[in-house]
């Protein structure tokens, strides 16, 4: 004999898909119409006055029903609402997802990939945004309520029901939603909104990168403690291979204070886009401690801390400093003073980007009437500044392990050069600089880069070269998952 009820209201069922402290969830089929469906009851308290039984059924419905109101692509769809035959129980049918959830996918220990969790982060934000903006908060966001379908669409499911499980259902005076990932206002009965589920969300992105939890206790008292006043580890400092950017988003989410998070999923949605890109983040900053060289550079007390700190951005730091003295001349051919807020600046440069050294660096260092970055003395010494051929710097600033930098200028090889990138805590990172001397006028140049597993990114840009003065292509691979190949001049 099956151990399910064969009907509940005009839904057959066909087996128990799923138990929980509230109820039963089932899989059924709705004979009208031939759709099979998730139906999950909600048993209501026996020891409720017939009033506060009655109120129960009625929030439970509304709050239900505004939870069907919700449809979008990374929300699981509420279809109805009900009572069951004995009026013991009520029930909401929902959209049935082939799939697991994210808490059978990761068992406890386990982590995903950055690329992945970045993918599944911005899923679980947008269907987060969509219904925040309608006034609905899930105040149960865990891995258990995340549905992973086999093509990798996110939904989340018991939107709307948490709320409902908040009313009259229960007076057993403990706090709503799963222990391991309730907000602190939620614990201390303080109103709450949307920014309860980013924190929510904080401890899950926490957990699937690191395979650990920001906050743990042996009892339940010394979990909620840490909770609501312990400081989560860093997530990079559990995994060294992840990117600064996580820590920054990551720790914002899992602020204590709701005015210290991000105002909405909206904002976390921009963030992870611009991680995606290899873009500054808009919301959140970066901890202090990955810029640790502009404390250290020319601190005596510190010199050999700052030596053995990170030797990788050192040598970066040093490349690209040489590249400034060389390149920044005044009119008469001599350097520019290489004062030591000129060397913090650039350290600060290099950690933001090459990017930034090459663009800002150049407008700030050269002084009125210096010739542009790129030209050497002699050339700024030629009578008239006129030359026959232009002197072309190239720039590439990369975050690949190795590669191959291809640049055909109208049809012909202009540059074809291998290159490799190193590791420092942030992530991979390189930079190749080449001078070149090409005739001027209009030209075509076509750029490819490769990577070691022959994934080629290319990007085309036409120039008008004037006569006499040099000028820079700065070459930016960027992007964490997806990346872009960007062509700038200056």
């Amino acid at each position: 004999m099956p151990d399910h009820p064969s009907r509940i209201d005009r839904y057959e069922v066909q087996e128990v898909i799923g138990r929980g402290a509230m109820g039963v969830v089932y899989r059924a089929l709705d004979p009208v119409i031939g759709r099979v469906v998730a139906l999950k009851t909600i048993s209501l308290n026996d020891s409720m006055a017939d009033h506060a039984h009655e109120d129960s059924v009625v929030r439970f419905a509304r709050e239900a029903r505004a939870a069907g109101l919700l449809s979008h692509p990374n929300i699981v769809t509420v279809y109805d609402v009900g009572e069951g035959p004995e009026g013991d129980s009520s029930y909401i049918a929902m959209e049935f997802v082939e799939g697991r959830t994210l808490r059978q996918m990761v068992p406890h220990g386990d982590k995903l990939p950055q690329e992945q969790v970045l993918d599944l982060a911005m899923q679980i934000a947008r269907g987060l945004d969509y219904a925040h903006r309608r006034g609905i908060v899930h105040r149960d966001v865990k891995p258990a309520n995340v549905l992973v379908r086999e093509d990798g669409l996110v939904k989340l499911a018991d939107f709307g029901v948490a709320r409902i499980d908040t009313s009259e259902l229960t007076r057993t005076g403990q706090s709503v939603g799963s222990p391991s990932y309730i907000a602190p206002e939620m614990l201390l009965e303080q109103p709450t909104d949307g920014r309860s589920d980013l924190f929510s969300l904080g401890i899950i992105l926490y957990e699937l990168l690191t395979g650990d939890k920001p906050f743990k206790g042996e009892t339940i008292a010394a979990l909620y403690h840490q909770v609501l006043s312990g400081a989560p580890v860093p997530p990079s400092q559990r995994n060294v291979e992840l990117a600064q950017e996580w820590d920054a988003i990551i720790l914002k989410l899992l602020a204590k204070s709701p005015d210290k998070r991000y105002a909405t999923a909206a904002q976390v949605i921009e963030d992870l886009r611009r991680l995606e890109l290899g873009k500054p983040l808009e919301f959140a900053i970066l901890p202090e401690a990955t810029v640790p060289h502009l404390l250290l550079l020319d601190d005596p007390a510190t010199a050999d801390t700052a030596k053995t700190d990170d030797d990788a951005v050192d040598r970066v730091i040093a490349e690209d400093a040489q590249d400034a003295r060389e390149s920044t001349m005044t009119s008469t051919g001599i350097p520019l003073p290489y004062t030591p807020q000129l060397k913090a600046l650039l350290a600060l440069l290099t950690v933001a980007g090459f990017a930034l050294i090459v663009i800002v660096a150049a407008a700030l260092l050269r002084s009125p009437g210096s010739a542009p970055a790129g030209v050497d003395a002699g050339t700024a010494a030629r009578a008239g500044g006129a030359t026959a051929a232009i002197e072309l710097t190239l720039r590439l600033a990369h975050n690949l392990k190795e590669g191959h930098l291809d640049v055909l200028m109208d049809g012909k090889p202009l540059l074809s050069e291998s290159f490799r990138g190193e590791r420092n805590r942030m992530r991979v990172q390189g930079a190749l600089s080449r001078r070149l001397e090409i005739p001027p006028g209009r030209h075509v140049f076509k750029v490819s880069v490769r990577d070691e597993g022959d994934r080629t990114w290319t990007a085309t840009s036409i120039r008008e070269v004037a006569d006499g003065a040099g000028t820079t292509l700065f070459i930016e691979l960027k992007g964490i998952v997806k990346k872009s190949l960007d062509l700038t001049w200056y």
